[in-house]
């Protein structure tokens, strides 16, 4: 399990797991407890007897040992599992054959509680075996309802004009109402008004995209002075909404993070190649980054220094002069890293500024996982990116591909606010390469072939959008820079302290700032300091997805909870780029809402209660301090502000289409029949909306809700920190 981290070489590191767990607790420690010098014992007899030549035989063993009746088996081994869920989990998420690392698990856990109950019993067979024959079985227990009763009795005491009426109200006329009281328990109470929440949300959603709809010119825009592409992630929705405010001229789109690259990336000086693309994908490409020859010269001197201080520091003599030299400026550094981040942040960069002369410079190098070339494949996910964007005739001088990511101090979750559809990595390598290829001569001549137009002078450009600062870094501009390219740079700058601006009323640890540049320092701050447990609140707050055109969208305030996926059905008669969007957007959006569903509903069960003394294990996973099971979900510092709603799609498409998709693709049908998340589907050529109710599509009918109107987003906010209703831009 081990991901490289350890330093010690651990026995039988090869081997399975059991044999592993036998070598390694085959000799307990001198103080170690009883129980655990039981358990050796029993791994001795186990390791060497014939008869249990399979990790299964032993299990079965043990079971009978206790006394436990075969059926009752998988009731029990789930007691035992569930205890270590997180453990559990993850070992059959990687084991390499089929339920031989969890089984190994299973066994281990089975003989330390078999030698727990030995020691606890002194090893008395008939006490042992009593064990199984008094498991604890559930049974319904019978509970009053009094809060019920009481509503009850306030109903009929209002009904009646005195309490001795109500003594003579009727056996038929009281039956139904203790009935009722009797069935509306607890449990039943949360299911209905969860139902009912969900049931509004939708509503709510869909009239606001109806009305929408309807308000949509059907006047051709004008050509764009520059588009951007953006990942579907909700965060992004503030932005583009901005990026749109500040310049009405420019277009945003929105496709999965990965840009239809899919490929393992292998950052400068990392060991491992990390797969940046949606789980259920394939890599077909593999990246690595190398630095420029005088950068690296740099960086290799500069490591052997650090790595000869470290060695130093272990050497009793030179550990001692090392530490009595250096720790005035340590305790110095750490004094400005905790109390002026900032400020120590814009030091440590000016330093390395003039140590480096060199400016950081790095490649990509591309090779296929396989023996077929990588170009045809490339620009064939390049074509379906723009195609299913709405970009299959780019005119526009410049597309900008913004990948995002979050940075963050002392944060063993900062995996989990990175970019989904990147397998939880950052995307600025898939934006970066997106932009490097559509700017090659043969790339393009590719698309040509495959439908996709792309005028001379239209330049891709590469951008990554920190969600936890709001700072947006431009790779690989052309220099020096022309003036409206540089103007275009200057409305993400815009829209990045406007983002930050509507970000910051929702963090209740700081005062609404005085303006967007109060607000931008303040995020920045957040993502440096040492002891910020919330720099943000990653994908909180996520409730919907709309799969179409943005100008489907483009006039909603949507206050960051939409996802938000590009789609023209028009360039898409046969569905074949829709399905592809549906069994990848789909899962990617609907793992993400029940992650912060279930996390907030189960705060310690399957989220993982407050962050703060949780460690990361191997890279592997969360735990509470040094030792505990492997934590499930999310903290409290990322789901509190969270209502646990399940996922609204919405997907502009004829909804034939829809059905027939539907019907190839199982998964997804079969999620959308247990409402896992709700589907509707707007029909462009009916002009009506249809949402998926009791195993069919029916019509939705709305309400003449009117929507408030809103001349800018951050004038509708005013200062309110809760959530807002849907909104419509007055457009002049």
């Amino acid at each position: 399990c081990d991901k490289g981290v350890s330093q010690l070489a651990l026995p039988e590191r090869e081997a399975r797991l059991l044999s592993f767990f036998f070598t390694y607790c085959l000799r307990p420690l001198p103080l170690a407890s009883v129980w655990s010098k039981t358990l050796s014992e029993n791994i001795k007899v186990y390791s060497r007897a014939e008869k249990f030549p399979h990790a299964h035989d032993i299990l079965l063993d043990v079971l009978t040992k206790l006394g436990i009746p075969p059926n009752e088996w998988k009731h029990y081994l789930f007691s035992v599992l569930y205890r270590f869920k997180g453990w559990g989990a993850f070992l059959r998420a990687i084991e390499r054959e089929e339920n031989e690392m969890f089984l190994d698990f299973a066994v281990m856990l089975a003989l330390c509680e078999f030698s727990k109950i030995q020691n606890n019993y002194n090893f008395n067979a008939q006490k042992i075996e009593s064990v199984g024959k008094h498991l604890p079985f559930i049974f319904p227990a019978q509970k009053i309802y009094e809060n019920n009763l009481r509503g009850v009795i306030r109903y009929l005491l209002s009904q009646e004009s005195s309490a001795r009426n109500l003594l003579l109200a009727s056996e038929d006329e009281l039956f139904p109402l203790f009935q009722m009281c009797l069935i509306f328990h607890n449990f039943f109470k949360r299911e209905l008004f969860q139902k009912a929440l969900d049931q509004k949300s939708e509503r709510d959603f869909l009239e606001a995209v109806f009305v929408s709809q309807k308000s949509r010119g059907i006047e051709s825009p004008p050509p764009p002075k520059f588009i951007a592409l953006f990942c579907i992630d909700e965060r992004e929705e503030s932005f583009r909404r901005h990026l749109e405010e500040s310049e009405p001229g420019s277009q945003t789109a929105g496709t999965a993070g990965h840009f239809g690259l899919n490929m393992e990336f292998k950052a400068y000086r990392r060991s491992h190649f990390r797969k940046l693309c949606p789980a259920p994908e394939t890599p077909f490409l593999r990246v690595t980054e190398s630095a420029s020859s005088g950068m690296e010269k740099l960086l290799t001197r500069s490591g052997q220094v650090v790595s000869l201080i470290e060695r130093a520091t272990l050497h009793p003599v030179y550990g001692a002069l090392v530490t009595l030299v250096l720790s005035p400026f340590i305790s110095s550094a750490l004094f400005f890293r905790l109390f002026f981040p900032r400020l120590y942040s814009a030091a440590k960069a000016k330093l390395l500024g003039k140590l480096f002369a060199v400016p950081w410079q790095s490649t990509f190098t591309l090779e296929a996982r396989d023996s077929q070339s990588y170009l045809s494949r490339v620009a064939q996910a390049i074509a379906q990116t723009l195609i299913t964007s709405g970009f299959k005739n780019l005119t526009a001088p410049y597309l900008f591909i913004v990948g995002h990511g979050s940075t963050s101090l002392n944060n063993p979750h900062e995996a989990a606010h990175d970019c989904g559809a990147c397998a939880g990595g950052r995307g600025w390598p898939n934006a970066r390469l997106f932009a490097a290829l559509a700017n090659r001569p043969e790339i393009r001549r590719e698309l040509v072939s495959l439908g996709v137009s792309i005028a001379p002078n239209t330049r891709f450009i590469a951008a990554y959008h920190n969600t936890s600062s709001d700072h947006v870094e431009f790779m690989d501009v052309p220099e020096p820079i022309p003036d409206d390219l540089k103007r275009n740079m200057e409305v993400f700058e815009l829209a990045a302290k406007k983002n930050a601006f509507e970000r910051s009323r929702r963090f209740l640890d700081i005062s609404i700032p005085k303006n967007e540049s109060y607000a931008k320092a303040a995020m920045i701050k957040r993502s440096l300091s040492l002891d910020q447990v919330r720099p943000e609140y990653g994908h909180a707050t996520n409730a919907y997805a709309v799969i179409g055109p943005r100008s489907l969208t483009r006039a909603l305030f949507m206050d960051r909870r939409c996802f938000l996926c590009s789609y023209s059905f028009r360039d898409d008669p046969e569905g074949q780029y829709l399905k592809s969007l549906l069994s990848m957007v789909i899962p990617v959006c609907v793992e993400i809402n029940l992650e912060y569903y279930f996390s907030w509903v189960d705060k310690q069960g399957y989220g993982c209660d407050t962050k703060i003394p949780h460690n990361i294990n191997g890279l592997n996973g969360v735990m509470n301090g040094y030792m505990s099971d492997l934590l499930l979900g999310l903290p409290l510092q990322m789901t509190e502000i969270h209502r646990p709603v399940r996922l609204k799609v919405l997907i502009e498409a004829p909804l034939d289409l829809v059905k027939s998709l539907l019907n190839d693709l199982q998964e997804i049908s079969r999620e959308v029949r247990n409402e896992w998340f709700y589907l509707g589907v707007l029909d462009p050529e009916m002009k009506k909306i249809f949402h998926w109710s009791k195993n069919e599509f029916k019509l939705f009918t709305p309400s003449h809700a009117n929507l408030a109107r809103y001349k800018d987003s951050l004038g509708y906010i005013q200062n309110r920190r809760n959530f807002l209703d849907f909104a419509i831009r007055e457009t002049t």
